[in-house]
């Protein structure tokens, strides 16, 4: 529920709401036919409310360019909303007033943070989650609304384990939940009662795909503004030279107009095109019919640079091969893409590009705030995290007594 003074227009004016749709993705690993009754409910009014929001999608880009080694506990993934961006979008005296985010990650993903930095100077994070749960997702109403001005920057910090993959993670279902799966589905066969339980309360509790991992933030607020997308993904050449390759082409390259530079004269995009936002890496590889496995990407991509070594070698072996259990090594990537110029996409109403002075940027330096300890290791509401606990409990012991039954 919106507080009382915020509403969302619904109308025909540009950026109202003419039509929704819902999209329901389902995790059905065994195959068991199904009924799902699932919905919403919308509330709307006459009475217009003081507030029109609008909602900012902020982080890391939907990218095989998000990647995250495997063998490692911790490696962190940086994606970020610009100051250009900001300040070329919010209103300039009062900027905006955030009141409830969404933090996102995939299975992997273990600690997310959602920094705000002003002046060079980190404020209090806008929202963190110290002992994220992908099966855990809601939006989580702020103690109190944050104001975000133009100039401030944006920058999602998300934290992956990736300790029990034996591939570089794109990323694949862990190797835990795998042998899970394994386990219960031997169980199935003797205790198909317990196995259902299980796979209720333990292990399958709704959440989204995991097939792929991602970095990102849902950000309510209000006045309304132009800004509905703020994100990054690392340029290329910075991408590949963590890992020591200067550079490697492929013609699949060119469907996602890499290396980008949406300014260039030499660009393969029309004068429309340079007007909006590009879609995501995913999006335009799922058009191309390339979604069944990422690693394809890569495996697409011929290493061209340095000459001396792994000349003609795809990326994705090449990749695979190095040895990720160095953490001397992985350290040193991780840093190298937390301080590499990024490709930022800044984006308004009805997917149009925000005119901003650089398209590639690097996160801004700034002054770190000490963390504080705190009895919880979440800002914003968890009550619905144990009302979903209930429900999942009660749900079992339905579905317990059913096959009683049946």
């Amino acid at each position: 529920m919106y507080p009382l003074d915020i509403g969302d227009p619904i109308g025909n004016e540009e950026g109202d709401l003419i039509y929704l749709k819902l999209e329901i993705r389902y995790q059905n690993p065994f195959g068991y036919n199904l009924m799902d009754s699932s919905g919403i409910r919308i509330y709307y009014t006459d009475q217009l409310r003081r507030y029109e929001i609008s909602t900012l999608f902020t982080g890391y880009r939907r990218t095989p360019f998000l990647s995250v080694p495997p063998f490692q506990s911790n490696f962190k993934i940086f994606g970020q909303c610009s100051t250009e961006c900001t300040k070329a979008a919010f209103p300039i005296t009062t900027g905006v007033k955030a009141f409830s985010i969404l933090l996102r990650a995939h299975e992997t993903g273990r600690k997310l943070t959602l920094r705000h930095i002003r002046n060079e100077i980190e404020l209090e994070p806008l929202a963190y989650d110290n002992n994220y749960d992908n099966n855990y997702q809601g939006y989580r109403k702020l103690s109190k609304d944050v104001t975000i001005l133009p100039g401030d920057e944006l920058l999602m910090e998300c934290e992956y384990d990736t300790e029990r993959n034996e591939t570089f993670i794109f990323v694949n279902p862990t190797v835990k939940s795998k042998i899970i799966n394994e386990i219960l589905i031997k169980i199935f066969f003797f205790f198909k009662i317990l196995f259902l339980f299980f796979i209720i309360i333990f292990h399958f509790q709704g959440g989204l795909s995991t097939t792929d991992e991602i970095c990102e933030a849902l950000i309510l607020y209000y006045p309304r503004s132009n800004l509905e997308d703020c994100r990054s993904q690392i340029e290329f050449y910075s991408y590949l030279d963590a890992f020591g390759v200067q550079n490697a082409t492929g013609t699949i390259l060119r469907k996602l107009n890499l290396p980008f530079d949406p300014l260039s004269s030499s660009t393969s995009l029309s004068k429309n095109q340079q007007n909006l936002t590009l879609p995501d890496d995913v999006l335009v590889l799922g058009l191309s019919g390339l979604t069944e496995e990422v690693p394809n990407f890569f495996s697409r991509l011929i290493i061209r640079n340095p000459i001396n070594m792994n000349i003609g070698k795809n990326l994705f072996n090449y990749m695979q091969n190095l040895d990720w259990r160095n953490k001397t090594f992985v350290k040193s990537v991780e840093t190298k893409w937390r301080n590499a110029p990024r490709y930022t996409y800044c984006t308004g109403v009805g997917g149009k590009r925000v005119n901003h002075p650089n398209h590639i940027v690097k996160i801004m330096k700034y002054i770190v705030r000490p963390e504080k300890e705190t009895q919880c290791d979440r800002q914003g509401s968890n009550s619905g995290n144990l009302a979903t606990f209930c429900f999942l409990i009660i749900t079992s012991m339905v579905t317990l007594l059913l096959t009683f039954c049946i």
